[in-house]
């Protein structure tokens, strides 16, 4: 009789494990964007609030060859970069 009932136990445990598994799986799969394809199209831009491009974002200049090796040897030390 007690050779029954472990066995019970242990199906019911399997069927608990591959259950679980399965609705991990599939909320898994479940796209995070519930929304309208309406409703995920592009908003309207005026001109105030256009996004920055790169052609009208100011360039920052590059670093010399010098400014980056002190950059590096400040990383290798764990220095402070802007104090070489």
């Amino acid at each position: 009789m007690q050779k029954r009932s472990f066995t019970s136990l242990v199906s019911t445990i399997l069927a608990a494990g591959l259950l679980t598994a399965a609705a991990l799986t599939a909320a898994a799969q479940t796209p995070e964007s519930t929304e309208s394809p309406a409703a995920q199209t592009a908003p309207i831009t005026t001109a105030a609030s256009a996004p920055v491009t790169e052609a009208s974002a100011p360039q920052k200049p590059t670093p010399t060859m010098e400014q980056r090796m002190a950059g590096v040897e400040a990383y290798i030390t764990n220095g402070d970069p802007s104090a070489a």
